[in-house]
C-alpha cells in the first residue's frame, strides 16, 4: 500500500513526466552527438564521456522534478503532501501510469544498450598492457623529434630514430618493441612512463635532432621508466654526412649503458649497419612514408623512391628488400602471375643476401617467395633463419603464424601472433594476425573484438575492412558487410582488388543485375582480369569459356592449389562429373592414398572427388573418402561463422550420401543458425541436385531470397551511417 501512495505522489509532483523529459532528451543528444562526433574530429572516448555526464546527472533530474514544478509563474517549489491530505488525492492508478513506468524503463534499457556497446566491448579485449610487469631487457625507441628551424625534417629524425632500433633489435637478448607501435606515438602528449606502461617496456630512447644547412645536432635519453632514471644521455653537433656514425653511437651507448644490468654481452660486440650515402637514405626514409599510407598510389610513389635509393647507393641492402615489397604489392594488385613475380623479386634476394648475408629482412623476403613458388619446407627453413638473425622481427613472426594456421595448426599460429602483438602491438597487421588467429580457433567474438578495436585505431586501414567483411558475412550480416567493402572503396578507390570484392558482394548479397553490371563496369577497366571474365561469362551459362579461362588461370599461378579447386568447382557444378573426376585425379593424387590426412583446406575438393566418385560408379571408394571428410569436418566449427569453413559443408556430405531427409534438416537448421556465406551458389548446387524438385528444398531456397532482399533494404537504409 505504501508503495502505491509513492507512485502517486510521485505522479502529483509530476516526477514521471520530469524523468521521461530528461530521457528523450537525453537521447536526442546522444543521437546528435553520434552524427557529429566523428566530422568534428572528436576523440573515440567523446560518446562515452558524454553518455557517463548524462547517467551523473539523472539524480539531479528526478530531484528537481520531486523539488520543484514548472508552472506559468516560473520554477515553482512542489508543496508536501500532509497525512491528512492522502486520500484526498489518492486515485487508482490507471493505464497511463502504467504505460508511463513502462516507457521509462524501456528508453533506459535501450539507452544503455545502445550506447555502452563499446565500453562492453573494451572489457573482453587483452588485458592493458600496464596490468604486465614489463621485463628488464625490454626497450622502446620513440620517434626523435624534429627542432630544425624550417620544420622540414621530420623524415631525417624519424630515421635516427629508425636505425637505432634496427641495430638494437639485432641484439638477441634485447627485447625492442617494433617500429609500427613506438612510432605510433608520434605527436602524442604523453610522457615515457606512459608511452612505457602501454608499451609494457623499462627502457624508454627518445631524443630530437636539429639540422641547419650541413651541421646536424642529435640529442638523446635513455630513460629507466621503472624508476624514472635518467640512464643515459647523449649530444652531437656532426656533419650530415656522418649522420650514420651518429646512429652507430646512439646505439653503442645505449648497449654499453645496458651492460652493467640487463645484458651479458663483451667488449666487442658489433651491432652497426650499412652506412649508406645520404642521398639514399633520405630518398629511402621518403619511400617508407608513401608506403606508411598503405594507398595503391602512395605505393607506386615509394617504389620509385626505392629505385632512386638503389641508383645513388647499389649497395643499400635496405633498400634492395623495400624495394620488393612494394613491387609484392603492386605486382599483386595489377594481377601479376607468380612466375612473373618470382622472376621480378629473386634477382632481388640473390643481391641482398650478397650484400649483407645476415640482415633477416632478406631472408624473410626469400621464405615468402618460397612458400608462393611452392617450396615450402625451404620456405620455412629461411623465415626460421629469419628469426633467428633477428628475434624482434615482427613481421616474419606474423608470416609464420600465417603458416601455422594454414598448415593444420592454429594453436601455434595464436601462439606466435600473441608473440608478434608482445613486440608490435600498435601495428595493425600484427592485430590482423591475432584476430584472424582467434577466428580460426573458433573464438569469433573475441576476433572481430580485436578487429574492431584496431579499425577504430587506424580506420584508414584498408585491410581491416575486408576481413571485417568476411566475417560479418560468416555471421548473417552480409548487407553490413558491403557497408565495409564500400567503406574502404572510398579509402582506396584505386585499389584493384577492392573493386572487384564490390562485385563479390553483390553476388552474395544474390543481385545477380548489380553484380553483372559491376563486373562489366570493373572489366571495362581492367579487361585482362582473367578471374572476373571467368565469373562474367559463367552468369551466362558459357561454360566451355569458363573453363578457358580457369585453364589460362592454373597456368598464370601454376603452385595455387586454389585454382585448381575453382576448376574442380567449374566443372563439377556444371554437370561434367567425368571431367571433374579426371582433373582431380590428376591433379589431387593425394585423394587415392591409404594414408591420406585431409586438411582445413583440401576438406574442399575431397568433397568434389567423392561426389564423382559415386556417380561414376565407384560408390565404395567415394563413401570412404567421403567418411574422412567428414571426420575432418567434425574438428571444425561451422555454424555462426569461426573457422574458414562457408557453414554448408556437413550438409553437403549427408547429400553425397544420399541421406536425403538428414541432408535436407541439416540444410534447414544451418540456414535457420544464420549460414548466409556463399548462399548464393545453393540454387546450382549440384551436391543437392536430387533434391532441387523437393518441396524442402525450394522452400529453402524461398527462404534465403527473401532474407537476401531484407539485408539489401537494410542495406540502403544504413549505408550512411558510422560503421564503428
Amino acid at each position: 500500500m505504501k508503495l502505491i501512495n509513492h507512485i502517486i505522489d510521485l505522479r502529483r509532483r509530476k516526477v514521471f513526466r520530469a524523468i521521461g523529459l530528461y530521457l528523450v532528451g537525453a537521447w536526442v543528444l546522444l543521437q546528435i552527438g553520434d552524427v557529429i562526433a566523428e566530422p568534428a574530429g572528436l576523440p573515440d572516448w567523446s560518446m562515452t564521456l558524454l553518455l557517463y555526464i548524462l547517467i551523473g546527472f539523472f539524480p539531479l533530474a528526478i530531484f528537481l522534478g520531486w523539488r520543484y514544478e514548472l508552472t506559468e509563474h516560473g520554477l515553482v517549489k512542489t508543496r508536501s503532501l500532509k497525512e491528512s491530505d492522502v486520500e484526498s488525492v489518492k486515485v487508482a492508478l490507471n493505464y497511463k501510469d502504467y504505460l508511463i513506468i513502462t516507457a521509462i524503463v524501456a528508453v533506459s534499457i535501450i539507452g544503455l544498450y545502445q550506447f555502452t556497446p563499446e565500453v562492453i566491448e573494451q572489457e573482453v579485449l587483452e588485458p592493458t598492457r600496464s596490468q604486465i610487469i614489463a621485463e628488464a631487457n625490454s626497450i622502446a625507441v620513440l620517434p626523435y623529434s624534429d627542432n630544425s628551424p624550417t620544420g622540414d625534417q621530420g623524415y631525417l629524425a624519424d630515421g635516427v630514430a629508425d636505425a637505432v632500433l634496427h641495430m638494437l633489435s639485432k641484439v638477441k637478448q634485447l627485447k625492442v618493441t617494433s617500429k609500427t607501435s613506438s612510432f605510433s606515438f608520434k605527436n602524442k602528449s604523453l610522457n615515457a612512463s606512459e608511452i612505457a606502461s602501454y608499451l609494457n617496456v623499462a627502457h624508454i630512447l627518445e631524443g630530437s635532432i636539429q639540422r641547419v644547412d650541413d651541421k646536424v645536432r642529435v640529442t638523446s635519453r635513455l630513460v629507466d621508466t621503472r624508476t624514472g632514471t635518467l640512464v643515459w644521455s647523449g649530444n652531437s653537433l656532426r656533419d650530415a654526412s656522418e649522420i650514420f656514425a651518429v646512429q652507430d653511437e646512439i646505439a653503442l651507448e645505449v648497449i654499453t649503458a645496458l651492460k652493467t644490468s640487463v645484458l651479458d654481452l663483451d667488449d666487442s660486440y658489433k651491432i652497426s649497419d650499412y652506412q649508406p650515402s645520404l642521398e639514399a637514405y633520405e630518398a629511402r626514409l621518403k619511400g617508407l612514408e608513401y608506403v606508411s599510407t598503405g594507398l595503391t598510389d602512395d605505393y607506386i610513389q615509394a617504389e620509385q623512391l626505392f629505385r632512386e635509393a638503389i641508383e645513388l647507393d647499389e649497395n643499400y641492402a635496405l633498400a634492395y628488400s623495400d624495394l620488393a615489397w612494394s613491387l609484392i604489392r603492386n605486382g599483386s594488385q595489377n594481377g601479376q602471375s607468380a612466375k612473373d613475380m618470382s622472376d621480378t623479386i629473386l634477382p632481388i634476394i640473390e643481391k641482398i643476401l650478397s650484400i649483407e648475408p645476415l640482415l633477416s629482412e632478406g631472408h624473410h623476403l626469400k621464405a615468402y617467395i618460397d612458400y608462393y613458388a611452392g617450396d615450402r619446407s625451404i620456405a620455412n627453413r629461411s623465415l626460421e633463419r629469419a628469426l633467428e638473425l633477428n628475434p624482434n622481427n615482427a613481421a616474419a613472426l606474423i608470416q609464420m603464424a600465417y603458416w601455422q594456421d594454414w598448415n593444420g595448426d592454429p594453436e601455434k599460429g595464436l601462439e606466435l601472433a600473441k608473440r608478434a602483438v608482445a613486440i608490435d602491438p600498435n601495428n595493425h597487421e600484427s592485430q590482423l594476425s591475432l584476430a584472424i588467429a582467434y577466428w580460426s580457433v573458433s573464438q569469433a567474438e573475441r576476433a572481430m573484438s580485436i578487429l574492431k578495436k584496431s579499425l577504430r585505431l587506424k580506420p584508414e586501414l584498408i585491410s581491416n575492412y575486408t576481413m571485417m567483411a568476411r566475417w560479418l558475412q560468416q555471421v548473417n550480416r552480409t548487407g553490413d558487410a558491403l557497408r565495409y567493402v564500400l567503406r574502404a572503396r572510398e579509402l582506396d578507390p584505386n585499389d584493384r582488388a577492392l573493386f572487384y570484392y564490390e562485385c563479390f558482394m553483390y553476388d552474395q548479397l544474390w543481385d545477380w543485375e548489380k553484380a553483372s553490371n559491376c563486373e562489366l563496369a570493373f572489366l571495362e577497366q581492367y579487361p585482362d582480369d582473367l578471374e572476373t571474365r571467368k565469373f562474367n561469362v559463367l552468369r551466362d551459362n558459357k561454360v566451355d569459356e569458363a573453363i578457358e579461362l580457369q585453364n589460362q588461370l592454373i597456368e598464370k599461378f601454376p603452385n595455387s592449389v586454389y585454382r585448381k579447386v575453382q576448376m574442380g568447382f567449374i566443372l563439377f557444378h556444371n554437370g561434367r562429373y567425368q571431367e571433374a573426376y579426371d582433373f582431380m585425379r590428376v591433379h589431387f593424387p593425394e585423394f587415392e592414398s591409404d594414408q591420406l590426412e585431409l586438411t582445413s583446406f583440401t576438406h574442399w575438393p575431397a568433397r568434389i572427388y567423392a561426389h564423382s566418385l559415386i556417380l561414376l560408379e565407384q560408390e565404395q571408394k567415394g563413401l570412404l573418402l567421403l567418411e574422412q571428410v567428414e571426420e575432418k569436418l567434425s574438428e571444425m566449427r561451422l555454424l555462426q561463422g569461426s573457422g574458414w569453413t562457408a557453414g554448408i559443408e556437413m550438409a553437403e556430405v549427408y547429400a553425397i550420401r544420399g541421406e536425403r531427409n538428414r541432408a535436407l534438416q541439416e540444410l534447414n537448421t544451418i540456414i535457420n543458425s544464420g549460414w548466409r556465406f556463399y548462399s548464393s551458389g545453393l540454387p546450382k548446387n549440384h551436391h543437392f541436385k536430387e533434391y532441387w524438385d523437393t518441396e524442402e528444398f525450394k522452400e529453402a531456397v524461398m527462404f534465403l531470397e527473401e532474407d537476401m532482399a531484407m539485408q539489401r533494404a537494410w542495406f540502403e537504409e544504413n549505408k550512411d551511417k558510422r560503421l564503428f
